[in-house]
């Protein structure tokens, strides 16, 4: 795990990259103050380190896309008929630029860095994103629920390290 990420890091920018939003074609009909309705989420990331040349310095950047999506549907009374029927479904990709103003870290922690860092930073664009596609759409709020604990991956030397150590328990 990248400690003290502050001193590894420089935030530059937050931007979004795509979204989407579809709904029901009979959505403007549907009682919403039924509780038959289910909510959905997703997310996902994806990092890439660059480097280039400036002026005979080496800069190194970290740009990471992280992605959401929120879908409420009502779910299918039919046990083999699949999810049920999407009331509407929105989505949306932001991309997170970072400056590397130290590279002393392991590149198998940029991953873990990527999600517990880019998620947190874009979870709040996210969350008004979401208010206000809901309310261009005349849509009743619905409450995004709480960003989920990321459970950190371990590193290839932590993996090494704990083989190498059930296998003396072992002999």
């Amino acid at each position: 795990m990248i400690e003290s990420p502050h001193k590894h890091f420089k935030l530059q920018r937050i931007s979004l990259r795509k979204a989407t939003f579809e709904t029901a074609k009979d959505v403007e009909t549907i009682e919403f103050d039924d509780q038959s309705f289910e909510v959905q989420t997703k997310r996902g990331y994806g990092w890439e380190r660059l480097s280039s040349d400036v002026d005979g310095k080496l800069v190194e950047a970290l740009k990471l896309e992280v992605g959401f999506g929120i879908r409420l549907f009502e779910p299918s009374q039919d046990e083999t008929a699949g999810d049920g029927r999407t009331i509407y479904e929105i989505e949306a990709i932001y991309a997170v630029e970072f400056d590397i103003v130290d590279s002393s870290f392991e590149q198998d922690d940029l991953a873990d860095f990527a999600d517990r860092n880019g998620t947190h930073l874009v979870w709040p664009y996210w969350r008004l994103h979401v208010s206000q596609t809901l309310q261009a759409a005349s849509l009743p709020q619905i409450a995004i629920p709480l960003l989920a604990p990321v459970h950190r991956r371990p590193t290839a030397a932590e993996v090494e390290h704990q083989a190498r150590s059930d296998a003396l328990k072992t002999d």
